[in-house]
């Protein structure tokens, strides 16, 4: 009720593409309609996670990178799969489509630089040029000791970050001499060097938390406290070009509730 006819379209749409063929045919069978029948409904509430890491975006969900949008579990707060995570991604990825088909409306034309292209050309065909011993099936079994050894849920303190930290980068340095047999493991190998610059961000950012927080997502067996006074808020890491990873610390920001407060103070004067 209290919705146009475009918009009952899409409710009915979105049954259908969820696949719930079965339930759109037995209310039609029983005669109920979607605008006027009164139906009970469950409401399941959906909200940000704070304990997930991820892309850092605004309420559009944009990213610091013009044009760039992330939602579902790949952005910070994202639902995990299982707890609203279907819910999540669709409002967002809502309202982040509008935003970025505003966006797109006005954005100049992309010019890919032609020296760019050629760059990453050479840098993905070598690993099929390449002939060596060093594939995805050996870098896949490094990256998980490695993280499961000195970044997993019970082995993070200093000393074990910090070493952790020098065998990624040791094994980020070695990538340039792997080699891919097929176009599989070319896809596997693009995506281990993703998931090793992600395990190092993970590990700096862990490192940087001197406290345990949402255990055992974050546990620091040196820092087994929380600690509100210096860490109540987001370790952000971003990497700019070719400096490596730098930490900024954020504190928490309520918009909504600073709007409010700011009201009553002003109303009050």
């Amino acid at each position: 009720r209290n919705i146009s006819d475009a918009e009952m379209e899409i409710v009915k749409a979105h049954n259908e593409s969820e696949g719930r063929y079965a339930i759109r045919r037995w209310m039609e069978e029983l005669g109920v309609d979607y605008g006027s029948s009164l139906i009970e409904v469950d409401v399941v509430e959906t909200r940000l996670d704070t304990r997930r890491a991820g892309v850092l975006t605004d309420e559009h969900a944009a990213s610091s990178i013009p044009g760039l949008y992330a939602v579902g579990e790949v952005m910070a707060g994202g639902a995990p799969a299982g707890r609203g995570a279907a819910m999540h991604a669709m409002t967002f990825g809502y309202h982040a489509g509008g935003h970025a088909a505003r966006y797109a409306a006005s954005a100049p034309e992309p010019r890919p630089e032609g020296a760019q292209i050629e760059q990453e050309k050479a840098r993905v065909c070598g690993f099929l040029e390449r002939k060596g011993n060093l594939g995805a099936k050996e870098i896949s079994q490094v990256v998980s000791k490695i993280v499961e050894d000195y970044g997993g849920l019970f082995t993070r303190s200093e000393g074990n970050l910090v070493m952790g930290l020098e065998y990624l980068k040791r094994l980020r340095e070695k990538f340039s001499s792997a080699s891919a047999a097929n176009l599989h493991e070319l896809m596997r190998l693009l995506g281990l060097y993703n998931q090793i610059q992600l395990s190092e961000a993970n590990f700096v950012s862990a490192l940087t938390r001197t406290e345990s927080r949402f255990k055992p997502s974050h546990y620091r067996i040196d820092y087994p406290q929380e600690n509100d006074a210096e860490w109540l808020g987001k370790v952000v890491i971003v990497r700019r070009g070719d400096k490596g990873l730098e930490v900024e610390v954020r504190a928490p920001r309520y918009p909504r509730v600073e709007k409010i407060l700011a009201e009553m103070n002003s109303a009050r004067s």
